[in-house]
């Protein structure tokens, strides 16, 4: 996601095969959209993510460049 003045650049995620929330930024161009700042106020939240570093997670190793997403049924 690109923040400037006058909106937001953004791509959709694609779900890494195995996980519930790993998740890796799509590279394909086409499909990245334009969210103009007067309609980014219909984002009521974000969800927390962290980027893995060559993380093993569920005994497979998760490259690096993937982020995972805080998911409510993971929590403790």
């Amino acid at each position: 996601m690109v923040y400037l003045k006058l909106g937001v650049c953004v791509s959709p995620l694609v779900m890494l095969a195995g996980f519930k929330t790993v998740y890796k930024t799509n590279t394909d161009k086409s499909v990245i959209q334009w969210i103009p700042r007067r309609e980014m106020l219909c984002f009521s939240h974000q969800v927390p993510s962290w980027l893995l570093e060559g993380e093993v997670q569920e005994e497979k190793l998760i490259q690096t460049g993937y982020i995972t997403l805080l998911c409510i049924d993971n929590m403790p």
